[in-house]
This record gives C-alpha cells, structure tokens and sequence, in this order.
C-alpha cells in the first residue's frame, strides 16, 4: 500500500511540474512554432506548409518582430549546432523571398552577419578536413549564407528572386492550391493565432490576392489541396 501511495504522489508532483512549466511558459504562439520546427531533436527542417506560414506571419507587425528576434537570437547562440543553423537560414531565406518589406529591410541590415558565416563558420576547424568536405559539419552553413547573402546583396538579383517566389505562389493558386488562392479553404491554418485577427482583411476581391497584400489570408497548403 504505502508503495502505491509512494507512485501517487510522484505522478502527482510530476503534474504539477509540467502545469507549472506550462504556466511559465510565456512565449508567443510563432515563437513556440519557431522553437519547434528549429529544435535540436527535429531530425529534418520546416515542411514548405510551415515556410510559407512563417512567410505570411511575416505581414503582421508584431510577429514579424518576434521571427526576426528569434532568428538573430538562435544565429548569435548556437555556433556549435550547424543542423540549427542551417534551418534557421532555410526560414530565413524563405521569408526574405516570401515575407513582407520589413522583413526584408530587417535581413539587409543585417548582411555583415550573413558575409561573416559564409566566409568564417567553421572554418578554421573545417581546416583539418579539407580533403573530406563530408566531415566538414559547417559547409552547409557557409552555403546557405553565402547564397542569401549574394541574393540580398544584389538588387536586380534580389528583385528576380522575390518576383520569382510571387509568380510561383500565383502559379500554384491557379490551381487552387496555393497559399494565394482566395478559393482555399476559410479555416485558418493550423498554425494560425486564431486569437488575433488576421491582417488585411478588408478587400477580400480576388484582384487583390497578392502575397501579404490587402486581402491576404493565410491558410494551409495541404489543406486547401483536400478541398479540392
């Protein structure tokens, strides 16, 4: 009996550890998906619904300031977690090519970081594997950033890449599919702060379906692929 009441009361004070871990808990709900899909333990990056969806958020203000923290604060953190880094840098390009002009403003300012990481990350310890670029774990860093930051840091290439994202998107909302689509399914998607209302929502024609523009709302790809 008293073995019984022993489990009771560790199952019990485990409860009240995890409410209380929850209760502290006061990150946003973009800030939780960021750790998520950023998390060491995630063996593989953002699915393209979770891309796009970051992309979107990037068009409210307040979100758009907590993905841009957040990514800086992991880039700054984790030098020692090239998997980490590289994520971060795959939502990051994504949303520079997706996301809103203030998103964008905010990853040019910060295009000394980027030149740093592709010319340095690693690179001294990569040194001693320069005949095996497989044992090199910050390779994949350095071409992510370098890649970024050649397109941040030409315009013309930077305004092909951006209009190239939109005409995809279109293509894709075409069929019904794409996260422009004003056909797509109303529900929000999944990860959706459906305690906020969603921005620009006040011309909902299908002439104004432009990513981020009036009339944007996000929704989920797969989804809205259901639906049809």
């Amino acid at each position: 009996m008293d073995r019984v009441r022993s489990a009771l009361d560790e199952l019990v004070l485990q409860a009240k550890k995890s409410f209380r871990s929850l209760a502290e808990d006061d990150r946003s709900p973009v800030e939780k998906l960021l750790d998520m899909h950023l998390d060491d333990a995630a063996l593989v990056g953002p699915p393209t619904a979770a891309l796009h969806d970051f992309a979107s958020r990037t068009f409210n203000v307040v979100d758009c300031k907590r993905i841009l923290q957040r990514l800086w604060h992991m880039i700054e953190t984790a030098p020692d977690r090239p998997h980490v880094l590289r994520k971060v840098l795959v939502v990051l390009h994504h949303c520079v090519l997706h996301g809103s002009d203030a998103f964008l403003n905010a990853a040019l300012a910060k295009k000394p970081l980027l030149r740093d990481l592709a010319l340095h990350y690693n690179r001294d310890e990569s040194q001693q594997y320069r005949y095996s670029k497989d044992v090199d774990a910050g390779a994949g860093v350095r071409k992510l950033a370098a890649d970024l930051f050649d397109v941040l840091h030409s315009p013309p290439a930077l305004h092909d890449a951006r209009s190239a994202a939109l005409q995809l998107q279109k293509k894709l909302s075409a069929s019904g599919i794409g996260l422009l689509s004003p056909s797509a399914s109303p529900r929000p998607s999944t990860y959706f702060d459906t305690s906020r209302p969603a921005p620009y929502t006040d011309d909902p024609s299908p002439s104004s379906w432009e990513l981020g523009g009036r009339g944007h709302v996000c929704h989920d790809v797969k989804d809205a692929a259901d639906a049809h």
